[in-house]
């Protein structure tokens, strides 16, 4: 008996918990933290630039650039293993949710129109300052 109701509270406090997070927005916990984390690392320097799409634009190390890590949140969690084993710097361009695709349709036109943007910029980056870039097509 006493288990349940132990439960019992439990579960109320975990639903008031959510139906207060719900339909009050402007409500935050402690816990919860707004914006997007920052990544650092002990492997290597890192320099980041705002930018209009909310994304990661970000020199990782020193040096000559040998590395673009282009894509969403998955090609920015793989920075610190390519590091490991670059001895140059790299490019981190990363914005969360976006396909590192020149044409696609998300169900999200806010985000889609973001995702198109961030992508058309570094794919002209790419294109203006990589001398192969001009004859292969990206």
């Amino acid at each position: 008996m006493r288990y349940a109701a132990l439960t019992a509270a439990t579960v109320s406090a975990a639903a008031i918990t959510a139906a207060v997070a719900k339909d009050h927005p402007g409500i935050r916990f402690a816990s919860l933290e707004e914006g997007q984390p920052e990544y650092t690392s002990t492997l290597y320097t890192q320099d980041c630039y705002p930018n209009d799409f909310g994304a990661a634009d970000c020199k990782l190390d020193y040096g000559e650039i040998s590395v673009i890590l282009f894509g969403d949140s998955h090609a920015q969690s793989t920075a610190a293993a390519v590091q490991l084993e670059n001895r140059n710097a790299a490019l981190g361009w990363a914005l969360a949710g976006c396909p590192s695709l020149r044409n696609f349709a998300m169900d999200d036109k806010k985000q889609e129109k973001k995702c198109h943007g961030f992508i058309k910029e570094k794919t002209g980056y790419i294109e203006k300052s990589i001398p192969w870039s001009t004859s292969h097509s990206i």
